[in-house]
């Protein structure tokens, strides 16, 4: 089952520094397709969980997934939107209850897709936005990321394919929050889009280390 003891705080852990191995699971098969976000721009939708998930102490059975490179436990307002501006982790506006992956202004046409689904190895859940490109720039700056949902409550995220110089609105946030906004990791800066892919971030509960 996906539950955990979270108790609302993460460390962070990175593969450029050794500190974690964690790999892309593959679940690009056509069943896992999210076909509702496949061809648009700036929208969002909401997908029910096998099982509830636990994170920062709330237990969720829905998960909101966003063509800007983000999900958001929860399926209220206040947590599924699909804003491309990204703003600090943590913050009171929405979107809350969040993981962002690879949040920035990115959008799902031109030969892009996403999935959702259970690894039924790992039985991680994992969503992957596939070769995903970035508004209003040249289509050879794409994105290939997803997060992981893992049973104890690690959230790790995987990237095998982004641009080696990123500046300005290009740079994505990439964090957890809570559902009230107020607590949350916030990596941005601490991951150097210099080094060649992959590269990973993982999030770990304190009571799970």
């Amino acid at each position: 089952p996906m539950t955990s003891s979270l108790a609302g705080h993460f460390s962070s852990l990175f593969s450029a520094r050794g500190q974690t191995t964690a790999q892309w699971i593959d679940i690009e098969i056509e069943a896992n397709k999210v076909t509702q976000l496949i061809g648009i721009d700036d929208s969002s939708t909401v997908i029910e969980l096998p099982s509830s998930w636990q994170y920062f102490g709330g237990n969720f059975s829905h998960l909101c997934i966003s063509t800007n490179g983000f999900v958001s436990l929860g399926r209220s307002g206040m947590y599924c939107s699909a804003p491309f501006i990204n703003q600090t982790i943590p913050s009171s506006s929405t979107p809350n209850s969040m993981v962002a992956a690879w949040w920035t202004d990115l959008h799902c046409r031109d030969g892009c897709a996403i999935y959702a689904g259970v690894d039924p190895d790992t039985g991680a859940f994992v969503v992957t936005w596939k070769d995903s490109p970035y508004y209003n720039q040249p289509s050879s700056l794409r994105v290939t990321v997803q997060c992981q949902l893992w049973g104890d409550g690690r959230v790790a995220i995987v990237a095998v394919e982004y641009p080696g110089s990123l500046s300005g609105r290009l740079v994505p946030r990439i964090g957890v929050e809570d559902p009230s906004g107020t607590v949350g990791v916030d990596v941005e800066g601490e991951v150097d889009f210099s080094l060649p892919a992959p590269t990973a971030v993982v999030f770990v509960p304190w009571l799970s280390r």
